[in-house]
């Protein structure tokens, strides 16, 4: 860790946290069902959000988060300076009100209101401070992000595929050929009265991935890279195990009680609900013949 630029960004967040917050430009977003009120520095920062994101989730909202935008350079700090860490990792401060990460920082004030430190533009900056911010606040619409690959199957379902890091989660969705990727990191999973349905979070983009559509759940799963494809049904019990893994950002140390307990019961109706396999694969799309195949028993 560059532990002077670490300091250097909560001393910095901390100064700014006193003044008044005019930004200039704004843009409200409904993003899947979180309201959200971005204050950008920039016109061209606004726009491109609101060219990203669907028509319909640019919409006025009740008692949104208000994300105050500030950039490195309007503080004093240069761009090249600013990512001076190597580290990818997200460091937490005062619980988790306060988030650090290469290329940004953001406070969780009180009021629903929020600074953000990123470059002005829409890229890993703005990316990684919602995958921080939005994840505990997304359960409250019944909504969990996965880490995980998803890709809909010919038959229109949604295929969740998971695995402990270098897994090969990116590599299937290499090898998706003319399948719809939502995405090749996190993914968005709704599970609500036993019904599971799937969406795109964003990040990196996908052509043809439209983030307000939502798919059917196939199934999870797990992946293993192998000089063989196979495929072998995963227990309940253990599939609810490698469901709670891959719920991601949540920062379980600083998590209520209530809330773990929740997700628990969830997952485990999710395990009971929709199956998990082991696939063993090579990196070919010989794998797809096992999955799109009329039997995995």
């Amino acid at each position: 860790m560059n532990t002077d630029l670490y300091n250097l960004k909560i001393q910095t967040i901390n100064k700014i946290e006193t003044q008044s917050h005019d930004r200039g430009f704004s843009i409200e977003v409904n993003y899947h069902g979180i309201p959200l009120h971005f204050h950008c520095p920039t016109q061209r920062l606004a726009d491109s959000i609101r060219k990203t994101l669907p028509q319909s989730w640019l919409t006025q909202t009740e008692n949104p988060y208000d994300i105050y935008l500030y950039t490195p350079q309007e503080l004093g700090i240069s761009p090249e300076a600013w990512c001076d860490e190597s580290s990818q990792d997200c460091f937490l401060e005062e619980g988790t009100a306060l988030a650090i990460q290469r290329d940004f920082i953001a406070k969780d004030l009180e009021s629903n209101k929020v600074l953000l430190i990123s470059d002005d533009e829409l890229g890993d900056g703005l990316y990684n401070f919602l995958r921080w911010f939005l994840p505990k606040k997304l359960l409250s619409t019944d909504h969990f992000v996965i880490h995980s690959s998803c890709i809909v199957g010919r038959d229109g379902k949604a295929r969740f595929f998971l695995g402990h890091s270098g897994a090969g989660k990116s590599t299937v969705a290499g090898l998706a050929e003319e399948r719809k990727i939502l995405g090749d990191d996190m993914n968005l999973f709704n599970f609500k009265d036993n019904q599971a349905m799937a969406g795109a979070i964003g990040g990196i983009f996908f052509s043809g991935v439209d983030y307000c559509d939502t798919f059917d759940v196939e199934g999870f799963y797990w992946l293993e890279q192998s000089d063989n494809n196979s495929l072998s049904k995963i227990s309940s019990s253990s599939a609810h195990t490698k469901l709670m893994a891959s719920i991601t950002n949540l920062f379980w140390d600083n998590l209520e009680e209530e809330i773990i307990q929740e997700i628990m019961d969830k997952t485990y109706s999710m395990a009971q609900n929709y199956p998990m396999y082991k696939l063993s694969f090579t990196k070919t799309t010989d794998f797809w013949d096992l999955i799109d195949g009329p039997s995995k028993n």
